[in-house]
């Protein structure tokens, strides 16, 4: 049996399912449309590609070493949405109740931990996907590790990476 591991981006995860689910709340008033979203998309992704194993990348709320190095390092991005901050616990909880293996680090983004996952790792799968929309971690594209776009069901190789980008996977910057 061949060994898939899929590592899902979830911060991407969590505002791909706010934009795309709207006007859910909880009998109190909680916004709940970003955790159904997430939720229903692990569902789907478990379901679609059948890991033999699963990693959920996680962001924290502390910034990273980068914030440390460069002042301005994200200073343009904005707060997220107000219905969205409330939603963050309860993914978090939801995933946790599900007990689906997720890393997270104070010091590190979400994107650092699946570079290093994928690079440490590659060896010890048949394949990897890094579930994600994220267009910056195409740079790890090659030989059995894939990009999955769960939005839109395409699995991404060295040559879609070109297609879509214009250049090959190593050719993105880091």
């Amino acid at each position: 049996m061949s060994k898939r591991l899929i590592i899902v981006d979830v911060s991407n995860f969590i505002f791909r399912a706010f934009f795309a689910v709207r006007g859910m709340n909880a009998p109190d008033g909680t916004p709940t449309n970003a955790v159904h979203g997430v939720l229903m998309m692990m569902k789907k992704l478990l379901a679609d590609y059948q890991p033999t194993h699963l990693l959920l990348a996680r962001d924290t709320a502390g910034g990273s070493f980068r914030n440390e190095l460069y002042d301005e390092y994200k200073a343009n991005r904005t707060e997220p949405p107000d219905d969205l901050k409330p939603q963050f616990g309860l993914i978090s909880e939801a995933l946790e109740k599900l007990r689906m293996p997720s890393i997270s680090n104070d010091r590190y983004e979400a994107d650092d931990i699946i570079g290093s996952a994928v690079t440490q790792w590659k060896e010890s799968f048949d394949e990897i996907l890094i579930a994600s929309g994220d267009k910056d971690l195409m740079q790890f594209v090659g030989g059995n590790i894939k990009m999955l776009d769960t939005m839109k069901n395409k699995i991404y190789g060295p040559d879609e990476v070109f297609e879509k980008m214009g250049v090959r996977p190593d050719q993105i910057v880091d």
